[in-house]
């Protein structure tokens, strides 16, 4: 449970706080201070695992259920909840164990995301108040759903009996219950939860937790005028403590309450002449999210006046100007944020090289991009096929070699894997006569490798050794009988480049049968029977594939089938990219998985909708 607060989806986010009550020292409210709050409260409920004291028995679990619950609890020791949860989801439901059934909470709670996640979620916790009602850990939980029943009295009774089991920890419980209420409260109901809420403030008004739980609340309702006047008494109380602001606007953010949220950030933003930088970042990110653009572009310029040196300012402008369509002006904002060591862990330096990849400035980039590897190992890799990729595009193919050398040394690849990884890399980029040379200097020694036959058998085709490709593709789907591929790629080289379109039909039913979703079978197995002369049956396939990848090569087979069957109105209809198009729209894809990094980055937030 210690990372409960991230299946929020990292929508909150801590800033500085303080509080003129005398009870409390100020510090405690300071960003990193409350922080450890939050875990201290999520250790503290770990605590409540009371099951053994309760006298419940241990399951007895059969062997073969033994032995997955040992490799579910490595992969949840190593921090592999995913793939842990839906071991846990089995055996708790076969065996009713509390112990088995918050193992699979705390799973859940850490990634679930779809609504069949968050289902099981749901049935683990009502499992839990079932097998083990008097676990004070239980009852913690079982407090939403007396909540959203209607039970408010045995709600209140639950609460009661868990601060009294120790009244020194009352801010961790309901700091913990307000992330429960979070993330999974039914949102259809909402007078039940604000009731509760009331109650909450009135009963534990010395705690600012249980102010900042009814914010939680009324944040879920939507209630603007409850939430403006607790967040207008907060303010009176704790006038420099935003976390009830961040948490309010996480979830009026994921409920996409987005005009509320704009309310509130603008009610909030107005009561400092000087916002703090995470307070600005939110309020700006809210903006982005709703498309005011324009006036996020205003209220940065704004407030660069007031603080030129800012250099998370200057961060938000950039991504506005790259969200406007303005690269050149993402990027000046992007090296005056350098300038102001806004560097983010080499996030700025990954984003402004990939701003200069994407205009076709490969120097530049390729300076940034080296900056980027030196400040963050995650990034290092993504960094790294980049320059390779930019030192391609300039042609400089020895300087490209000697790089991916350098790499394969370091990471100590074998002289095979390292082969394979250079071919890979080249037949990637379109420069399949250099993959191809690469690849016939060394067939002969690795003539029985899978891979590498693959690989000879791909790149003839790409070069037009088309008896060869064929060749070498019989060879490969006799060592790999099970792989889709080589059936497809064999079947698509025969029907290109041979009249064998009845033995290519073979090779392709083969691949449908192994594979029949992936969209290139679907083009393949289409465009033979196309060449058969059964323009019905390659309609069906190639409208499948289109569907899905609207690739250019799928989009001229569906339209030449439909010229075929004099369907001219369906011919028109499909959209023939040209390659260049392509190439700039998946050039346009990597730019905007690059500036989506930066946003997270810089406001916790994911802004991809």
């Amino acid at each position: 449970m210690r990372n409960i607060i991230m299946a929020l989806g990292a929508i909150i986010l801590l800033a500085s706080c303080a509080s003129d009550h005398l009870q409390y020292n100020q510090n405690q409210f300071t960003t990193l201070n409350y922080q450890k709050n939050i875990a201290n409260s999520i250790d503290y409920a770990d605590n409540f695992i009371d099951f053994d004291s309760a006298n419940i028995p241990k399951a007895s679990l059969e062997p073969g259920d033994m032995s997955a619950l040992i490799q579910a609890d490595i992969a949840f020791n190593q921090g592999e909840y995913i793939k842990a949860a839906p071991v846990y989801y089995y055996l708790s439901n076969k065996y009713r164990d509390p112990r088995l059934i918050y193992k699979g909470i705390i799973c859940y709670e850490h990634f679930s995301v779809a609504p069949h996640d968050t289902a099981r979620l749901n049935q683990l916790i009502n499992l839990l108040v079932k097998t083990a009602p008097d676990s004070k850990l239980a009852m913690l939980f079982s407090i939403r759903l007396d909540i959203e029943n209607g039970n408010l009295d045995t709600a209140k009774d639950d609460l009661k009996a868990i601060v009294k089991s120790n009244p020194n920890k009352t801010r961790a419980i309901l700091l913990f219950l307000t992330t429960i209420i979070t993330n999974d409260y039914d949102r259809k109901d909402s007078q039940n939860l604000e009731k509760f809420a009331e109650y909450v403030t009135d009963k534990y008004s010395d705690y600012p937790e249980a102010q900042l739980f009814s914010v939680a609340s009324y944040s879920i309702t939507a209630d603007r005028t409850l939430l403006f006047n607790l967040l207008d008494s907060i303010n009176v109380s704790y006038p420099t403590w935003e976390v009830p602001v961040y948490w309010s606007a996480g979830i009026l953010m994921k409920d996409e309450h987005l005009s509320l949220l704009m309310d509130m950030l603008n009610h909030e933003i107005a009561r400092y002449k000087n916002p703090s930088n995470t307070l600005q970042n939110l309020y700006i990110a809210a903006l982005i999210r709703g498309r005011n653009l324009n006036q996020a572009s205003a209220y940065i310029e704004s407030s660069l006046k007031r603080t030129p040196h800012n250099g998370g300012l200057m961060i938000n402008s950039a991504i506005v100007s790259y969200k406007l369509g303005n690269i050149d002006a993402a990027i000046n904002s992007l090296l005056n944020a350098r300038q102001n060591n806004a560097l983010l862990d080499g996030v700025t330096d990954f984003s402004l090289a990939s701003l200069y990849d994407y205009s076709h400035k490969y120097e530049s980039a390729i300076q940034f991009y080296k900056l980027s590897a030196t400040q963050s190992p995650i990034l290092t890799p993504s960094d790294d096929l980049a320059i390779f990729r930019a030192y391609v595009n300039l042609g400089q193919y020895q300087q490209a070699d000697r790089f991916l050398d350098g790499i394969t040394a370091i990471t100590k690849m074998t002289d095979k894997d390292a082969l394979i990884t250079k071919i890979t890399l080249y037949t990637s980029l379109g420069k399949y006569d250099i993959a191809y040379n690469l690849t016939n200097a060394k067939i002969k020694m690795y003539a029985d490798d899978k891979v590498m036959v693959y690989l000879y058998a791909s790149l003839s085709g790409f070069t037009n050794r088309s008896t060869q490709s064929i060749k070498w593709y019989k060879k490969y789907i006799k060592m790999n009988p099970d792989d889709a591929t080589g059936y497809n790629d064999l079947a698509f080289v025969m029907t290109e480049n041979t009249k064998d379109y009845k033995e290519a039909s073979v090779y392709a039913e083969k691949a449908y049968i192994l594979s029949p979703k992936d969209p290139a079978i679907q083009d393949t197995i289409g465009w033979v029977y196309y060449k058969l002369g059964n323009y019905p049956k390659a309609q069906t396939y190639l409208e499948q594939a289109y569907q899905q990848t609207h690739d250019s090569d799928t989009a001229m087979h569906l339209k030449q089938t439909y010229l075929a069957q004099k369907m001219m109105d369906k011919a028109n209809k499909v959209i023939i990219l040209s390659k260049d198009v392509e190439k700039q729209q998946n050039e346009k894809l990597m730019l905007n998985q690059a500036m989506l990094i930066l946003m997270y980055t810089q406001y916790g937030l994911d802004l991809s909708q």
